[in-house]
C-alpha cells in the first residue's frame, strides 16, 4: 500500500497485458484526486476574497457593500470557476472602483488590490497541493 497526502493508494503487480488499463485507472485516480483538492483550495481562497472585498467596500447606505455573492460554475470536466461578485449592484462596481469623470465622484479601489492579494494566495496553494503529490 502506497501512502499519500489524502489515502492510501493498493500497489498490485500487473501483467504487460494488464499494463495499459491499470495505467489508464491510476491516472484517471489522479485526475479525479487532484481535481477534488484544487476545488476545494479554490473554495477556500474565494471565501477570504469575498471577505476582504466586504470589509474594504464602501457603505454609505449598505446596499453595495451587503451585495458581495459567490458564484460557482462547473464548465466540463476541467474547468472550475469562482466568481465574486456584486448581485445588486453590479452595475456600479466599476464606477466604485475606477470613479467617474474628474472632479465629479472618486475612485475607491477595494476590489482589485484583494483581488491581487489572493489570487497570488491561491497560486501558492495550488503549488502546495501538486507539490503534495
Amino acid at each position: 500500500m502506497l501512502r499519500t497526502s489524502w489515502g492510501y493508494i493498493m500497489a498490485k503487480a500487473v501483467t504487460a497485458a494488464d499494463f495499459a488499463p491499470s495505467l489508464s485507472a491510476a491516472l484517471q485516480y489522479y485526475d479525479t484526486a487532484m481535481q477534488e483538492q484544487i476545488q476545494k483550495a479554490v473554495d477556500n481562497e474565494a471565501k477570504p476574497l469575498k471577505a476582504d472585498i466586504i470589509v474594504t467596500s464602501p457603505d454609505r447606505t449598505g446596499k453595495y457593500k451587503r451585495g458581495w455573492r459567490l458564484v460557482k460554475k462547473y464548465e466540463g470536466a476541467f474547468k472550475y470557476t469562482v466568481i465574486v461578485h456584486n448581485k445588486p449592484r453590479y452595475n456600479v462596481v466599476h464606477l466604485v472602483e475606477h470613479g467617474r469623470g474628474e472632479k465629479s465622484i472618486g475612485a475607491r479601489p477595494h476590489v482589485l488590490a484583494a483581488q491581487e492579494k489572493h489570487v497570488d494566495a491561491l497560486i501558492k496553494r495550488i503549488d502546495d497541493v501538486i507539490g503534495s503529490w
